[in-house]
């Protein structure tokens, strides 16, 4: 079901997956709702690439370390955004702000580095209006490296 939402979704949406005490939906929203996400002190975001090398890993040990899927009390906490953004499918991850360090830990951890800013591709930032409390997932230099994925063709930027 959610790769046929994916798939529909127009330029410039996301979709919000929530779990509650076990059940999933999907939620729609914008990318101005996002940008209005970004305005929120109390909330840390995580940019990545889905199909990006490390990215599944830094995002399942993220939550499941850090915010148990199995207690809705700590779980709710975690919010996973995906959005198309030129022609590219991106992740959000949201958490409290006060918890930015399990983000430091799972992508030590997943062997990935964290850099501040926001995507920047083709002379447009990616649709969060601050970055203040944004990182963007990026690879190691290493084995895995290579210049023409996708992760790999935009630059990240301060605004």
């Amino acid at each position: 079901m959610l790769s046929e939402l994916i798939d529909k979704m127009p330029e410039g949406r996301f979709i919000q997956i929530l779990e509650d005490h076990g059940v999933i939906r999907y939620k729609p929203g914008t990318s101005d709702e996002l940008a209005a996400l970004s305005q929120d002190p109390e909330r840390f975001h995580c940019i990545g690439v889905m199909e990006q090398v490390g990215f599944p890993l830094f995002q399942s040990r993220l939550e499941k370390a850090y915010f148990n899927p199995n207690d809705y009390q700590v779980n709710y906490q975690y919010e996973y955004r995906v959005i198309k953004w030129q022609g590219i499918l991106f992740c959000v991850i949201s958490i409290p702000a006060r918890k930015e360090q399990f983000c430091y830990e799972a992508a030590q951890w997943a062997n990935i580095r964290l850099k501040k800013g926001i995507p920047f591709l083709n002379g447009q930032y990616f649709p969060l209006s601050s970055d203040e409390r944004a990182v963007v997932v990026t690879n190691v230099r290493g084995d895995c490296y290579d210049p023409d994925r996708i992760e790999n063709r935009f630059e990240i930027k301060r605004l």
